[in-house]
């Protein structure tokens, strides 16, 4: 029979309006209460998603494996959405431009053809097919516009989503440790998630202790948000798509924003991975590495073989990265049992089977949730 996990949907960390409150919310991966043993502690595992800080949500880019992944290991997952930065009429030229260039070369091929057909209505053509793709995405970008973001709202809303596990998670999952509270991020995720554990600010901000991330998981992550790359090439074009789109134009914006600037002896452990096709960022990974070495933060770098940039996340239970990413937690939580003042926690249950989910979506506001008789657990348990 295969673990069970319990997945609560959609809560509302942060009150910004109805249009905005859509935009940050976070799903819980619970463990089942089967699996735990009595008294058990349950570490807490924060995850962020990627998307070139323009795209994505916490239901894709392999996300929901992370969490399963997670609450199989008796693990409490925590998945966040961010509002995005608006990155939408470039991806969307992008997207029209090849069939507009199909159509209007299909139409030049023709007039070769046929004698009557002008070559010029190749032109209008073009055009037309151009405009008619890009008109929904401009549409959708108009209506969007009042969701979207910069720097540093992004990084603000993760750190509000941690603040939200250190002032509510107990209430809905006893089970969960808040001594032993871990972040991680894939690719554009990454960056925010190293951001917010490297730089102390935004979390004080939340009235977080500056401690509460007791590791951090960065998975194909950005860390030079204006450089990511070793070629300057690949650099420029970067900027052009995506730095200018999240971060502005001002480059000491982009010195403050990139997580490798703010790496101290303070810094929590790390886990670094990188994809064995990770589209260049590899570099990146192996020089926020060197900087934390450098500074004495205890840290390992690891490349996973056979894996791309999206397959290192969304195929995670089938090649070396579980491996680094458990073995970093497990170890994380031994090296914290004699600091916490809560009961230790014993050794992850292994389970015989990938775990099942199931869902839990409540559409009541959030306080009601929170503060009902009988708790979340008692609401979940009911199911």
């Amino acid at each position: 029979m295969s673990a069970l996990c319990t997945v609560v949907r959609n809560i509302s960390y942060f009150e910004a309006g109805p249009e905005l409150k859509k935009c940050c919310r976070l799903d819980v991966y619970l463990p089942s209460e089967h699996s735990l043993e009595p008294g058990q502690k349950c570490p807490v595992v924060i995850h962020v998603h990627g998307g070139g800080w323009q795209r994505g949500s916490k239901q894709m880019r392999g996300s929901p494996v992370f969490g399963r992944a997670c609450a199989a290991e008796g693990m409490v997952a925590v998945l966040m959405d961010y509002r995005l930065a608006d990155g939408t009429l470039w991806f969307a030229i992008c997207r029209a431009l090849p069939y507009a260039l199909l159509a209007g070369l299909a139409v030049l091929l023709l007039s070769f053809v046929i004698r009557p057909l002008k070559w010029w209505i190749a032109g209008i053509v073009f055009a037309a097919v151009f405009a008619f793709k890009l008109y929904p995405a401009l549409k959708k970008r108009k209506r969007n516009r009042a969701k979207l973001v910069s720097h540093p709202e992004q990084v603000q809303d993760v750190a509000r989503s941690i603040a939200w596990v250190y002032n509510n998670l107990t209430q809905m999952c006893p089970h969960a440790d808040l001594d032993k509270v871990f972040i991680s991020g894939h690719s554009a995720g990454a960056h925010l998630a190293t951001l917010v554990a490297l730089d102390h600010a935004y979390l004080q901000a939340e009235a977080v202790p500056r401690d509460f991330i007791k590791g951090v998981i960065a998975i194909s992550g950005i860390y030079t948000v204006n450089a990511p790359f070793k070629s300057k090439v690949r650099n420029f074009v970067f900027r052009w798509l995506y730095t200018r789109t999240a971060f502005g134009r001002d480059g000491s914006v982009w010195r403050q924003a990139s997580s490798i600037n703010h790496v101290s002896a303070s810094a929590p452990p790390f886990v670094i991975l990188s994809a064995s096709k990770d589209h260049g960022l590899e570099f990146d990974a192996a020089r926020l590495y060197q900087r934390l070495q450098d500074h004495n933060v205890p840290c390992s770098y690891h490349t996973v073989p056979s894996t791309t940039h999206h397959s290192i996340l969304a195929r995670l239970p089938h090649h070396a990265a579980k491996t680094h990413v458990m073995g970093f937690l497990r170890s994380s939580c031994q090296r914290l049992v004699g600091n916490a003042p809560r009961a230790a926690m014993p050794a992850f249950p292994q389970p015989s089977a990938p775990a099942a989910h199931k869902v839990v979506e409540f559409k009541s506001p959030e306080k009601e949730l929170l503060l009902s008789p009988g708790g979340f657990g008692h609401q979940m348990d009911s199911e």
